[in-house]
């Protein structure tokens, strides 16, 4: 029986389908270079063997040790934000012993390593600044740290029954800069600051309970200490304090205590040419103190003999020696440190005259200016900026065996922000600038690996670029031009070659853009001014010419675009005005704007992708003080706002893909850990159903899902008549069966072949949140050709 189309409207229930209320959402940290910062001046040990050991972090804990051929590496500590201020020691049984701050709450921490196993616990859950950390002749920790909240010194010991938390010194704000020795008989000595009366302290516990003192009262700002002590009792103490008079300069100076009963004495070094990091000091086996510290780029070395202080640079690049630890053992000094223009740890050995500098681990970021795309077979992929000594585009695709990382431009500079597209071939495309001058690319992965073209280099070009690919697989970017006036360019690749020209050559207009391509091949450009920031732009071109318009006027930061399948446009996009998230669709040559979210980030580009109804789903990040990843999409029913990643703030803008089960995958940079991350929505488990034809009607079965409340059977008319992007779209609920049912059959109306209809199941629970779903059967001409 045939029946007309707008039959067909009346013959059926119209609903939406089931608004996606993930439960769980897949976090993954994709590329995840390590980083390095806040080290103290004890992070190089040397172990009886004489071979050293460095521990030291800021997203993660690390440890690296040279086994004498190799140095080797591991993760202690995965916590995220763990490993600042680590300090580590050695006991004599060769245990490892490791204090430092973990967790967004900076938390104290510790780690031993004994048997080749590392076990870690938290000594104070609120507070970890500053650790230094020594043990006692029987292998017992001890740790000295600073209470940033209630400006106190504390110092904690191991004991059998747990840990023995001492406030060592209350008065004003004391403690930061701390660093401990224990003398023979395992008494604790402690050097710190006191601020705001710009003084350094001494503390010791012989036994009877903590005393303190004033080592140095000076005018200057102390920032670290660094304390040794002597096999003669002695004390030494070397610290920096910025210069009143000059606040950007600082002062290296040493405290000397010779005996108990002596009083403290202080020495000005000499002048540290840049706010230098703290330094370490050690005293070699005739007790004359070394102090090794940063300066004027440079690790320099500081020690005394009988002709008064000299100083001598170890490693003068001019922009190393950061951080440094400083050990010295049978006549060679050994120091490590944190290279600035590698972003490298260094490990450093001197004898005599004779100096050896080697690299140690390299730390660096990646994800920003991160792009995804979601292949046929519903994997993701993701282009992106990886810096890790060069700065370069990286390429990260996950399969069945997991995810892999591929460098697509290592020429420098390469791909700060990238575009990423697939072909039908699921072959990976990407538009990118690169270098000073910003020249714009575009790489293509074939069989053999990546094919770079360097499209436009005339001037300062290919700042924001934006890809598309049309329905041969050929390329298409929007990019700013900043040589001359800012302005917006495309480019494409057709059979003749690549093709380049100017679409608004407005004064200062150039800057991120998005573009979409419609059926016809054709570009869509949505964009933002760069000095006029009250308008959003919308360009489009069609077989003549380019057209523009100002889409609103207002303070706009950043904005995303798509086509739905007659060509709509679709955009977002963030406003200053309460950091509001919008949306626009353009029908009839008129934008009808909605308000999606108010307080997202306005440092975090959104993105817009459309499902197969035609609806919108957007990827952005929320702002103060929430700074999560969020996920907006829209139904029949109306917006929905998700929280996809609770500590997922993106300061480099995030991307969305949907697969082909509708399911939202999203890539971001996430700054706390400076990773590349990927989100993806947990996918609802799949309902098994069979099909039959029975005449001139489907007949469906499906094993049912125990949790199920209801089984919603809904149909997609793919005749025109029923073109998505219609309101409410196209896909139409059919029944509500029961639970427990386990077969549906069609009427005679939908299953008739001119109507081109495809049929689902799906399961939700008594909140009518979707608990699985079927395979989709149909996308036919014909029931001939069912497959």
């Amino acid at each position: 029986m045939r029946v007309s189309s707008i039959a067909l409207l009346v013959a059926i229930t119209v609903g939406a389908p089931p608004t996606l209320q993930a439960t769980e959402w897949l976090i993954q940290g994709v590329d995840c270079p390590k980083r390095f910062g806040a080290m103290s001046d004890r992070h190089l040990k040397l172990d009886s063997s004489l071979l050293p050991h460095l521990v030291y972090g800021e997203d993660h804990l690390y440890h690296a040790w040279f086994d004498g051929a190799a140095w080797n590496h591991e993760t202690v500590d995965p916590e995220d934000l763990s490993g600042r201020y680590a300090c580590l020691a050695i006991s004599g049984n060769g245990d490892l012993h490791v204090s430092y701050a973990g967790g967004f709450s900076d938390a104290l921490k510790y780690a031993v390593k004994s048997g080749g196993m590392w076990t870690i616990e938290t000594v104070d859950g609120v507070v970890g600044y500053g650790t230094s950390l020594a043990v006692t002749s029987s292998g017992i920790p001890c740790i000295s740290y600073y209470d940033n909240g209630n400006q106190d010194l504390r110092h904690a010991r191991r004991e059998a029954s747990g840990w023995i938390i001492d406030i060592v010194d209350s008065k004003g704000d004391v403690g930061m800069g701390a660093s401990l020795v224990l003398d023979e008989d395992d008494h604790p000595h402690v050097s710190y600051c006191e601020h705001p009366a710009h003084r350094v302290k001494y503390a010791h516990d012989d036994g009877s309970g903590w005393a303190t003192q004033i080592a140095d009262a000076g005018d200057d700002f102390p920032t670290a200490t660094s304390i040794a002590r002597g096999n003669d009792g002695s004390l030494h103490i070397a610290f920096l304090a910025r210069f009143h008079l000059e606040p950007d300069a600082c002062l290296l100076k040493y405290a000397f205590k010779p005996g108990p009963a002596d009083p403290w004495q202080t020495e000005d070094l000499g002048f540290v040419a840049d706010e230098a990091e703290p330094g370490s000091i050690v005293l070699d086996q005739r007790g004359v103190p070394h102090i090794a510290y940063h300066a004027d780029g440079d690790l320099k070395l500081a020690y005394r003999d009988e002709a008064g202080w000299h100083v001598e640079a170890l490693y003068a690049p001019g922009y190393g020696g950061d951080s440094p630890s400083l050990v010295i053992e049978g006549g060679t000094l050994h120091a490590s440190f944190y290279e600035l223009n590698d972003d490298a740890m260094y490990y450093l050995t001197k004898t005599g005259e004779s100096t050896s500098v080697e690299p140690v681990d390299v730390e660096g970021s990646a994800g920003r200016g991160s792009s995804i795309a979601v292949s046929s077979a519903n994997y993701p992929s993701i282009s992106y900026y990886r810096n890790e000594v060069f700065d370069r585009l990286a390429y990260a695709y996950e399969d069945q065996r997991g995810w892999h990382v591929e460098m697509v431009d290592s020429s420098g500079m390469s791909g700060i922000s990238s575009s990423l597209a697939l072909d039908s071939a699921d072959r990976a495309h990407i538009a990118y600038g690169e270098g000073l001058e910003v020249d714009l690319k575009y790489a293509r992965r074939d069989g053999t690996g990546w094919r770079v073209t360097t499209v436009d280099s005339e001037g300062s070009v290919g700042h924001w670029a934006s890809l598309a690919l049309d329905a041969g697989g050929f390329p298409h970017i929007s990019y700013a031009d900043w040589t001359i006036g800012w302005n917006m360019k495309y480019a494409y690749e057709d059979g003749g070659g690549w093709h380049v020209e100017t679409f608004d050559d407005a004064w200062m207009v150039g800057n991120r853009s998005s573009i979409a391509v419609d059926s016809n091949g054709r570009p869509h450009v949505i964009y933002v001014s760069l000095v006029q920031v009250e308008l959003l732009k919308y360009a489009w071109k069609d077989a003549v010419t380019w057209h523009r318009e100002v889409v609103g006027s207002g303070e706009f930061q950043d904005a995303s675009i798509a086509l739905d399948a007659n060509d709509i446009p679709h955009i977002c996009y963030t406003a200053w005005e309460n950091n509001t998230l919008a949306y626009a669709r353009r029908f009839h040559g008129v934008w009808q704007t909605e308000i999606v979210a108010e307080g997202v980030s306005m440092l975090s580009a959104p993105s817009i992708t459309l499902d197969v109804a035609g609806f919108p789903h957007i990827a952005y990040s929320s702002g103060v003080p929430d700074l999560d990843l969020r996920y907006a999409y829209k139904d029949g029913l109306g917006w929905h706002l998700l929280t996809a990643d609770p500590d997922g703030a993106s300061m480099w803008g995030t991307d969305i893909a949907l697969d082909g089960a509708g399911i939202p995958h999203m890539s971001y940079f996430k700054p706390t850990m400076e990773d590349l991350i990927y989100v993806r929505m947990a996918q609802p488990q799949q309902l098994m159903m069979n099909w039959a034809l029975v005449e001139d009607a489907i007949s469906l079965s499906w094993i049912p899902i125990p949790q199920a409340s209801a089984y919603w059977v809904y149909g997609a008319a793919n005749h025109p008549h029923f073109a998505p992007g219609m309101t409410p779209g196209y896909e139409y609920r059919l029944e509500i069966l029961p639970p427990g049912t386990t077969s549906w059959i069609t009427a005679d109306s939908p299953g008739t072949p001119d109507c081109d209809w495809t049929y689902l199941i799906i399961a939700v629970d008594a909140s009518e949140d979707e608990l699985g779903r079927s395979v989709r059967v149909g996308e036919f001409d014909s029931l001939m050709d069912i497959p």
